[in-house]
């Protein structure tokens, strides 16, 4: 420990990923360390937050999936599905990384450090929010689509004469027009 806080009296940015609460009881918290290097940019990443009900429950990639409801607009008809790759952590470090570059900007400008939270529930339910934007609006869930999307048409594998199949992503008039 005596390493580790030497270390971060001279680093630029913390970043950790542990247990809601180990940061602070090993006295690594981002208020704590600022008092011998105001600069620090602390960065906590967790599952669900530190002071929140589900602080303590575990943080999987597919249980944030389908606790988020990700699960339940990736698939196919009638059947949930995951998305097949690690999601939830990719996206987590993307968040994290372009907190950090924000704080950067902000440390320069001022010369002190902040704290940052990220919660991997909290960016999964940010990706979420045109889905839930569609629930509030239409007083129901969007179908589950597969390939489809559930507000934008034409979208997803139409099969063609021969039997093969191409894919479509119209996203605006103009392009539809255009098709």
């Amino acid at each position: 420990m005596e390493l580790i806080r030497d270390a971060l009296q001279h680093a630029g940015i913390f970043v950790s990923n542990s247990d809601p609460g180990a940061v602070s009881r090993m006295g690594l918290d981002g208020a704590r360390l600022r008092e011998n290097n105001p600069g620090l940019i602390a960065c906590s990443i967790s599952g669900y937050g530190e002071e929140t009900e589900s602080s303590k429950k575990k943080a999987y990639d597919f249980l944030i999936q389908a606790k988020s409801g990700v699960c339940s607009v990736t698939e196919i008809p009638k059947s949930l599905s995951r998305v097949g790759m690690q999601l939830q952590t990719i996206s987590t470090c993307f968040t994290a990384f372009s907190a950090i570059l924000r704080a950067l900007i902000q440390r320069g400008r001022t010369a002190v450090g902040v704290d940052l939270k990220v919660t991997v529930f909290d960016v999964m339910m940010n990706y979420m929010s045109r889905s839930l934007l569609g629930y509030r609006e239409m007083g129901s869930a969007p179908e589950r689509s597969a390939l489809k999307h559930s507000f934008t048409a034409p979208y997803g594998a139409f099969t063609c004469s021969d039997g093969g199949q191409v894919l479509l992503s119209v996203q605006s008039i103009r392009e539809f027009d255009a098709l």
